[in-house]
């Protein structure tokens, strides 16, 4: 599995669930003009990237806030919640809320300890922005991406 593809990867499944964390956002009317969407996971890859490529990421005395700061915007892109309740499916339902906060937060965590622990392996991949697609009611966004 390539690390870089995998870290990067994670990024650009934002693009996917981006729309849970940000609704009532419509596809830019003009092509050349981003979306509220796009510019929202632009800015949020654009953190974690400087994050990575900051080199006091690579001395492990000032690794950890920097990979605080990527947990942060990780959180702040990403509905762990709506993840969970998919993840789970129609039985999620049935779940109390105290235990889908607990399943949330430990997925949240597995996702976290999975994909953060790949960063290494970045070496200057870029993320290109190549489209974007809404749903009937203008209430779910997909940013689509390549890396």
């Amino acid at each position: 599995m390539n690390n870089r593809r995998t870290v990067l990867g994670l990024l650009a499944a934002a693009a996917l669930t981006l729309c849970l964390s940000l609704p009532g956002f419509a596809p830019a009317a003009d092509a050349a003009e981003a979306s509220p969407a796009r510019k929202a996971l632009e800015v949020s890859i654009s953190r974690v990237l400087d994050c990575i490529k900051n080199p006091d990421y690579v001395n492990p005395a000032t690794r950890p806030p920097l990979r605080r700061q990527i947990e942060d915007e990780v959180y702040h892109i990403f509905d762990f919640g709506e993840f969970s309740s998919r993840t789970v499916g129609p039985r999620w339902k049935e779940f109390s809320a105290a235990q889908k906060k607990s399943f949330s937060n430990a997925f949240a965590d597995l996702l976290l300890t999975t994909y953060l622990n790949k960063v290494d392996g970045y070496n200057g991949e870029q993320v290109a922005y190549t489209g974007e697609i809404a749903n009937a009611a203008k209430t779910r966004v997909e940013v689509r991406t390549e890396i």
